[in-house]
């Protein structure tokens, strides 16, 4: 029994230390609730349409709504993205570096940087909705199909996204890269030649030694926006009127697709809509009042019941993947590219010429593992509930909305390319014929490495000692030129590799890395309306809202996910003119 309590007290502090330790959780597409979906408008909108006391409804509404919305509570998105409100980077040859320090190499930075990076973001969204209801059929006499009606939704959005990524610089380094370590040659990359902060290596627009293409992919770059359509809402509707005034209606939609798709670029990029899935669904209102009459007005109480529920098809997106074992944030990594030898003079270990060799190109993992994907969600749904009052010139509402969105569901994705990359890690590339200006490439790949740091002790000599299935070039290949040697206070010793690589395969893909998680939030809302042209053809109203929305953690979710949120908290306040006629 006590051997049994010490293996699961093993396994508890192994997933920690691989789930909860690391800086990056992995998630790497930030989908909170569409724009197009709210609940809180539609059943203020449907109670608008029905308010008629004969219980007939009206002929038709137009419904115009000016909205702005801002994130607050941002450290729940920040929690979305990563373990810790701060991300420590540092070089290599940082002396006590810490265990969930991003290591500076990736980014082209020298040996010896440290920066701290911080982030702040906020959504920022000003959106116009159009509602219009049109009624089609009604009956004369009263009975339960009273009549029926289509209504269409068009919430035209701009958004603004911003990370507000704050970097503070301990020390920009000054360290220079030795030959082979990140490019070929047989010169050092100076700090100059080196990228200047992780600010400036995160927006895509460097490249440094072997890494001839910038990142792609998962970028930061300031505040992004966006204006599009969130989504078309076709929705035909049965209203049903009884005898007592009670109000009843039963409706199927359709919402088509046409706000933005994700594509992966940036790493908080605007998303518009729903992710550009279609959406078929029901909904259900239902609206009892509760009326008392005075001696010179009209006033009355009601309650309102929406409830939503809909099917997300599957959308064509791109979604960014991590690398499995190399752990969450690991897209951020640099692979070698790895093929058919073309120096037969390597001997990896000595005697055995290589059939394997790097080609002398460096890759951001995210350039490679962001692929082509089929995504679904099982199933979204709303709940709303207003309380009413109005009497002859005037109405407030009161109410609480909920919503809710299943997990993304990954119905088919692109192929990675299987066995042409490798995990760099903090191998060395290249291996020095002493004498002679001659550089070779070799094979080292760290198949366990991580965001964090090359593999196993490391590779503090360069000699690739840390390599997956580690071997000693022959030859007289050594690790360092001379002037590096003598420089960093390295002994020359012979170049190493691995005998043999271990190359990526599609298996390697983390495919839970780049999926949302279930998300949840709770609304409330108010609204103050004024009617105007009581005695004419037309008649409406004009008012003022505001909304409070809270997202909530679900705990539903994977197992290292378990305590983040998939949405925005946001408020919001807005300007209502219907007509109704």
């Amino acid at each position: 029994m006590a051997r049994t309590r010490s293996l699961f007290a093993l396994s508890c502090l192994l997933f920690l230390s691989q789930n909860y330790l690391q800086a990056f959780r992995g998630l790497s597409t930030f989908i909170p609730r569409s724009q197009g979906v709210d609940g809180a408008r539609d059943i203020l909108s449907w109670i608008q349409y029905i308010q008629d006391e004969e219980g007939a409804g009206i002929s038709g509404l137009l419904m115009l709504r000016p909205k702005y919305a801002h994130s607050f509570q941002a450290n729940t998105i920040t929690n979305y993205f990563m373990n810790n409100p701060t991300l420590a980077f540092s070089g290599s040859r940082v002396a006590n570096r810490g265990s969930d320090d991003i290591l500076a190499d990736y980014f082209g930075l020298p040996s010896d940087y440290q920066s701290n990076v911080t982030l702040c973001p906020s959504i920022s969204t000003t959106q116009f909705d159009i509602s219009l209801y049109t009624k089609l059929w009604s009956c004369e006499y009263e009975s339960w199909f009273q009549e029926l009606y289509f209504f269409t939704q068009l919430p035209i959005v701009h958004a603004t996204w911003n990370l507000n990524l704050q970097e503070n610089v301990i020390n920009a380094g000054s360290n220079f890269q030795p030959a082979g370590y990140m490019g070929k040659g047989d010169k050092r990359i100076l700090r100059s030649q080196l990228v200047t902060d992780v600010k400036t290596s995160l927006q895509g627009t460097t490249t440094f030694g072997d890494m001839l293409e910038p990142l792609r992919y998962g970028k930061v770059n300031g505040a992004l926006c966006c204006t599009d359509v969130a989504d078309l809402t076709l929705e035909l509707a049965w209203h049903i009127a009884s005898y007592t005034q009670k109000h009843f209606e039963l409706s199927a939609f359709l919402t088509i697709p046409t706000g933005t798709r994700p594509t992966g670029s940036f790493l908080f990029e605007p998303q518009i809509g729903n992710g550009h899935h279609w959406e078929l669904g029901a909904t259900a209102s239902f609206y009892l009042p509760l009326r008392r009459e005075r001696e010179d007005n009209c006033s009355s109480f009601g309650i309102a019941l929406y409830g939503r529920v809909g099917h997300l098809f599957a959308s064509c997106q791109k979604r960014s993947f991590d690398l499995t074992p190399n752990g969450r944030g690991s897209r951020y990594m640099l692979l070698e590219t790895i093929g058919t030898a073309v120096d037969d003079i390597v001997q990896i270990p000595a005697g055995s010429p290589l059939t394997q060799q790097y080609l002398g190109l460096l890759v951001p993992a995210v350039n490679v593992t962001t692929l082509d994907c089929s995504i679904k969600i099982g199933v979204q749904g709303e709940f709303a509930a207003v309380f009413v009052y109005e009497n002859s010139c005037w109405q407030l509402d009161v109410g609480y909305n909920a919503w809710g969105r299943s997990n993304e569901i990954l119905t088919s994705r692109q192929q990675f390319p299987s066995d042409r990359f490798g995990v760099k890690g903090d191998a060395s590339l290249y291996g020095f014929v002493i004498g002679v200006p001659y550089y070779l490439g070799l094979n080292a790949t760290q198949s366990m490495a991580t965001l964090h740091a090359g593999q196993g002790t490391g590779n503090t000599n360069f000699a690739n000692l840390n390599a997956d299935n580690a071997a000693p070039a022959g030859g007289g290949l050594q690790q360092l030129v001379p002037a590096d040697a003598a420089a960093l206070n390295i002994p020359i010793t012979a170049a190493g590799g691995s005998n043999p690589p271990i190359l990526l395969t599609d298996a390697n893909i983390d495919v839970l890395s780049a999926l949302s998680p279930s998300a949840l939030s709770n609304k409330l809302f108010v609204q103050g309306l004024l009617a105007f042209g009581e005695n004419v053809c037309l008649q409406g109203h004009i008012g003022l809202g505001g909304e409070l929305e809270f997202t909530t953690r679900t705990n539903k979710f994977f197992a290292d996910t378990n305590n983040i949120a998939g949405g925005a908290s946001q408020w919001g306040i807005w300007l209502w003119f219907d007509i109704s006629y």
